[in-house]
This record gives structure tokens, sequence and C-alpha cells, in this order.
């Protein structure tokens, strides 16, 4: 039938078929169609409405606007009241349409109170497109500054998050959009405007006191913008900034905290800027960081009220680049200088020898001249006394003459008989991956460099790496400033007075790997059915974590109330995370680390036993019966698979291997060589 209608071939026109094949027609029969003298002007705006919608409710595309365009300019043609056709037509759209056809230039009517509204709902996106519409030309300035300045009117009081961004968001776009507003937000002297301006580098006015009212307001990622800006300007001495100062930031009230918590899908403070504050608050009462112990307490106190969150300590410290390592290749000298008596002996060589390859007769040796042999003469006659000696063919000088022949030995590439000859290694880097359980740089500096290169090392998880990610930052790197810069600008010490010396920024490396290890725990944090935080189930009886028991909290989970065992491994070499879901327990009952096989120790039980003895808590029969018994594993030595529980078999030097499922534990890193016994020493807790 629609061909009819499309062929110019029907009699009578009926509107209401065309309406309901609407799709069946393109804007070249609707125009066919309409302009027709069958047609009357009702039938007609009937049609064209049913066409207009039709483009309007395909799914954006070039195409679209392309023939929504030509369905307006039919109508624009056909109809002699097109303006009001139309607007009877816009007052039937959803929001959205109405956008669309605004934003597209198919109508000038501004549709303000719907974009207000997107704004107030749609948080940085939504200004965005605000300033995406001001540049394309279908927003004008004046349009946009009366929307923004109805949003800042809108809200008067910051009562949450979100109204608190609205008005930051508004300044901000406002600024980009109308510059010179920005000089009419200022003069208005809100203490709340003028936060937010100092936030926006846009003014250096601002009262800390409503800072910390506002604080919690700011978004986790913003907190931590606005702690370091606070300490760029403590750098540049324009504030006198004070650990008091930044406890009060966040020092809130427990009732708001709560409703703000309930109010805002994410945290109300930032765990990594409290975790911070509180122990730069340490460091200047006590003289050291906060410990692993009161990290956790700021972890599970923040996640009373953010069950879902994905909680991770960062943004303060340096990010580790992957371990570097070296590697080293001799470079072939072209003399030798050894010590004779009162002389130096300088053998200068006039041909050397390199591996060469043939078909014929496969690798071989063979000689070939020494280019700088008559240089190296040259220079060698240059140094007082020196002469020949024809019996041994080498150059005697005198002992007083050392720096001249270590210089010669430098510039020729020559080898000097006891000593390192680092100038004849050739080293190059080798970067290998992050460590795991790492992720913020804990490397100490060594007290001796490395005897193959020559080059300064840090000691990292028992292992070298060559690369030092620590690094201090002045006012220009603000935004990279971390916990070591907020140490010296505050005037604290982070050296660290060990016994064995004074270890530069120890206090602060040490709080790194605290971060670290805390991190790693956090992983393991989640409840694996409905996703929550576990929360601590009881508090262990002064074990070396306060906390090894935990518990999901919600009524809802299959596993509520459900005991799961989560630890560091006892093993102080070690840095794994036993989590009670995943590993199985040795035969004594101790849950056995995935990472080196650690599972229980006569150490261990006789630490626990003087523990409870000076603590006067009752005796245990078990530690006792374990301590008589000797039944520790780890001094055996007897190592169980995590995954299985079968006993590990000595598959090769201290590496064991699980007979059923193939999992191995390599323990020479984790175990240590007593070198006045020459025997190796089962690696357990620091003592």
């Amino acid at each position: 039938m629609t061909w009819l209608y499309k062929e110019d071939k029907y009699e009578a026109l009926d509107e209401n078929f065309i309406v309901y094949y609407i799709k069946d027609f393109e804007n070249a029969d609707i125009k066919r169609i309409v302009t027709s003298d069958k047609v009357t002007n009702p039938q007609r705006e009937k049609i064209l409405k049913a066409s207009f919608f039709r483009w309007l409710t395909e799914e954006a595309s070039y195409h679209k606007v392309q023939e929504l365009n030509e369905s307006i300019t039919i109508a624009k043609d056909c109809l002699n009241d097109f303006i009001q056709w139309f607007d009877i037509i816009q007052s039937t759209f959803t929001p959205e349409q109405r956008i669309y056809v605004w934003e597209h230039k198919m109508s000038d009517r501004y549709p303000k109170e719907i974009i207000e509204e997107k704004l107030k709902k749609g948080g940085e996106k939504a200004y965005t497109y605000l300033e995406e519409l001001y540049s394309h030309n279908v927003l004008t300035k004046e349009d946009a500054r009366e929307t923004l300045n109805d949003i800042l009117a809108s809200f008067q009081e910051v009562v949450n998050r979100s109204s608190f961004y609205n008005i930051l968001y508004s300044i901000k776009t406002l600024n980009s959009i109308a510059p010179k507003a920005i000089q009419e937000i200022a003069s208005k002297n809100n203490d709340y405007y003028n936060v937010i301006l100092w936030h926006l580098f846009l003014s250096e006015d601002f009262k800390f006191d409503v800072l910390g009212k506002l604080f919690i307001y700011f978004s986790p990622e913003d907190q931590v913008v606005v702690i370091k800006h606070l300490f760029m300007l403590a750098e540049k001495k324009k504030l006198k900034l004070t650990v008091h100062m930044l406890d009060s930031l966040t020092r809130v009230d427990a009732d708001m905290f709560k409703l703000i918590a309930k109010e805002q899908p994410t945290i109300p403070i930032d765990l990594s800027s409290e975790i911070v504050i509180k122990a730069l608050q340490s460091l200047a009462c006590k003289g050291k960081f906060t410990t692993d112990a009161e990290v956790s307490a700021v972890i599970f106190n923040n996640s009373k009220y953010c069950k879902t969150y994905n909680f991770h300590i960062g943004k303060y410290f340096d990010i580790c680049q992957g371990r570097m390592g070296i590697k080293s290749e001799w470079i072939q000298p072209l003399g030798k200088v050894t010590k004779n008596g009162n002389y130096f002996n300088i053998a200068i060589y006039p041909t050397l020898m390199e591996t060469a390859y043939s078909k014929n007769h496969g690798y071989y040796e063979r000689g070939y001249r020494n280019g700088a042999f008559q240089e190296m003469v040259a220079t060698v006659k240059q140094i007082p006394g020196r002469r020949w000696n024809s019996n041994d063919s080498v150059w005697e000088v005198p002992e007083a003459e050392k720096d001249a022949v270590y210089h010669f030995a430098l510039k020729y590439r020559v080898e000097i008989s006891g000593e390192q000859n680092y100038h004849l290694k050739k080293v190059k880097e080798d970067k290998g991956s992050v460590p795991r359980g790492i992720r913020y740089c804990e490397g100490r500096i060594a007290p001796t460099k490395d005897r193959y290169s020559g080059k300064d090392f840090y000691w990292c998880r028992n292992s070298k790496c060559f690369r030092n990610c620590v690094a201090e930052h002045n006012s220009t790197q603000w935004k990279d400033y971390t916990l070591l810069d907020f140490c010296k600008i505050l005037g604290l010490n982070t050296d660290y007075d060990g016994k064995d010396g004074i270890w530069v920024n120890g206090k602060y490396l040490i709080f790194s790997s605290i971060i670290n290890r805390a991190n790693s725990i956090l992983e393991h944090l989640k409840c694996r059915v409905c996703g929550e935080m576990l929360e601590p189930a009881t508090v262990s009886n002064y074990l070396a974590h306060v906390v090894t028991s935990f518990k999901c909290t919600n009524k809802n989970c299959s596993r509520f109330d459900h005991s799961i065992y989560i630890s560091k491994c006892f093993n102080w070499k070690c840095n794994g995370i036993i989590d009670g879901r995943d590993s199985k327990c040795c035969p004594n009952g101790w849950f056995i680390c995935p990472e080196c096989g650690s599972c229980c120790s006569n150490r261990i039980f006789q630490q626990r036993i003087n523990h409870r003895r000076e603590l006067g808590l009752p005796r245990s029969l078990y530690l006792e019966r374990m301590i008589n018994e000797q039944r520790g594993h780890l001094e055996k030595p007897k190592y169980f698979c995590s995954k299985c529980g079968e006993e590990m078999q000595l598959a090769g030097d201290n590496l064991y291997k699980c007979p059923l499922c193939g999992i191995e534990y390599d323990r020479k890193k984790y175990d240590f060589m007593d070198y006045r016994t020459m025997r190796t020493i089962k690696s357990g807790p620091e003592s």
C-alpha cells in the first residue's frame, strides 16, 4: 500500500496509515505527499510531526541530524504557521530531546531549566559539556553566565559534597567562559567562595578555619591536592603550617562524619591523607612514625562507613620504578701494573688476543696489534724517574709517582694488580619488574659499593637494587610532594639512628615499608562473596599482629560471621600474606605461607610462651607441648604445600617441591648463612 502514496496513485489520503508506516517513507516521499493538493492542513501537520519524531527517536548519527534538518525545511516550506506548529511539538519533547534539538541548532529555545538540572546532577562532566556548548557557539556567554549564577544562587549553603562541587564547578566554568565574572564572586567576600577560589589558584586569600570546615567536602583526590597546596605555601614562607593545623583538617564531629558518609558514595576523609597526617603527628611528638597497628586502626575505622570502597594507601610516597640490576662485562686490558718493592712495574701489551671464528677451524684465539701501544709508551716516558727493564720488558716507575701511574692505568685501560679495576668493567643496567608486595620505594643505601661494578646500591627485600626512587621536590614540583618533603618543610628529622650508624631518611623508608605491607593485606580484606570490607573478628592474644582473625559483617552474605585468618608471614625475610581462604594448615595446625612455605617454628612457640609469662596470661599446654617435643617444622626442616597441605620434597639446593601440585619454595632467599659456623640458619621471626 505504501507505494500508492509514494507514486501519487491514491485517491483519498489516509494520514493514519502513513503515520503507522512512517519508517517506510523517506523525506523525499513525505515532501511529495505533503505538497499535494489532495492533503488538508491538519493532515499535513500530523504527517510532518510523525516524520520529525521518526528521525528524532533514531540513534544519534550525522545522518540523523541531516534528516531532521531536512524535515524542518519541508515543514517550513509547507506550513504557514510553522512557528506555532513547532512550538507545539517542542512542548511534547522529553528533556533529552529538547537539549538535542537545541544543541544541534534546530531550535533557538534555550532549555535553561533542563541544563541547570543536568549540571546539578551530572558532576564535572556536565560542566565540561557546558563549556563545549559555549566553545561550539551553541550557548551564548550571557546564557552561560546566567545559568552558572543561578546554580550558585541555588546553593547558599554547603550541606554535602554534591552542593560543594556544584559551587566549585560553577566558579571554575565561569572562569573559563567569562573570567571577569570571578572578580564579582571575589567581591562578595563569601568565605566558602574564597576557599574555592584559593583551591582553583584564582586567589591567595582564604581562612584556614573555613578550609577546615570544608575539607571533608573535598573529594579524596582533591584533599590530597589541598594538603600539598598548603605545604607549597609553607615552603614559600607564605603560610606558617603546623602539624596541629593539619590534624584539625581530619578531626570531624562523629555525627557529621556519619551523616556525610551516608550521603556520599566515597569516603569522607581520604585514607592516605589521614594516615600521613597521623604519621606526621607521631613523628613530631614521639620521634617516630606510626606503627603497623596504628595504620591498621585508621583503615578499620574508615571501613565502618564505606564497606565497599577499594581502599589503597598512597599518593604521598615515591613509587617504585622496578628493581634495577646491573650486568658487567670484562674489558680486555692493554697492559698491567704490578707493585715490586719501591717501584711500579708497567707492562704494555704490543699484541692483544681475541676469539675468532671460521668455518674450517671453529672458534680459535688470534692476535691483533695494540693500536695505542706507541702513545702509551710515549706517555710513560713523561713520568719522572721511569726506567726500562729489558729483562722483564716492563717500565719501572718510582713509588712516589703512584698518582701518575694510576692516572695512566685509568686512561689507557691498564689492569692494576690487587685493585677492583672498575674501569675495566663495562656496566649495563638491567631493569627488572617491581618486586611483589612493593608499590613504594623502601630501599636502604648499602654502606659499601657493589664489588663487581663499584656503584652504590640499595638493599630492598633481600636483594640489590641500583635505582633510588626517593627524591626531594621543591615548590615548583609541589604536586609530586611526598611525606618526605612534608617532613623537610616542617623541620622534622627522618634519619634513623641505628646500631650500624645513621640511616639517612631511614624513618621515612621504614614507614614506606609499613605502607607497602598494609596495602598487601588490604588486597585480602574483602569478602569474596559480597565484596564488602572484612572487619576484625577478635583481637589476638598479644601476638606479633594485633588482629589476625577477620569476618564479613554483611548479614545478607552467605559468609556472614565466618572467621578468616589473614596475617603476614612470621619469617622476617619474607613478605608473604597468609590468607586462610587460600592456605592449608601444617600438621601442627599453623597456616602455611604461600611465598616461602614457613608455617611454625620452635622460636615462635618459645616467644609466645615468654610473652604469656610476661603478660601474666594463663599457661598454654599446647605451646609447652610443642616446645618440649620440638615440633617446630622450620628447624627440622619440613615444609608443606600451602595449596594441598602435602609435605614438600627436597628437589635441589634448598628447593622444595610439592609432589601433587608442583608448587615450589626456593628457601635460599629466605634463609641466611652463619659464616662463623658455615651453616645455613633457618630464617624465622626477628629477634
